[in-house]
């Protein structure tokens, strides 16, 4: 075991990690609510663009944001908003089979 993994779970037993746009916070456990509907990414610039840089290095983050408030939406069982969210990742990575599976799979839970 890691010496860093007994504080990791301390602090995990304490606390959740909510998406805030490409980054997390962390809140008391129990005290996450659903995303608020005003936190959004503004992918301007980035979305489609040729660029080798940002299609190598910042579209890959932008896409683990989206899923990362998809997973979250889905664990709060806000799937509508969820699959909004696997849309925006697959605007990203349209070839991404996981992320269309993953998608298709809470699209028939609501």
């Amino acid at each position: 075991e890691a010496v860093w993994q007994p504080s990791v779970r301390a602090i995990a037993s304490h606390y959740d990690l909510v998406p805030s746009g490409v980054v997390w916070q962390i809140v008391p456990r129990g005290t996450a609510g659903p995303l608020l509907p005003g936190i959004s990414l503004v992918t301007r610039g980035v979305e489609g663009s040729r660029d080798a840089v940002v299609a190598g290095e910042i579209a890959p983050e932008y896409v683990a944001g989206f899923l990362a408030r998809a997973r979250h939406l889905v664990a709060r069982r806000d799937y509508a908003r969820a699959v909004a969210e696997y849309d925006r990742a697959l605007a990203f990575d349209p070839g991404n089979v996981a992320i269309a599976r993953e998608r298709n799979l809470v699209a028939a839970l609501h």
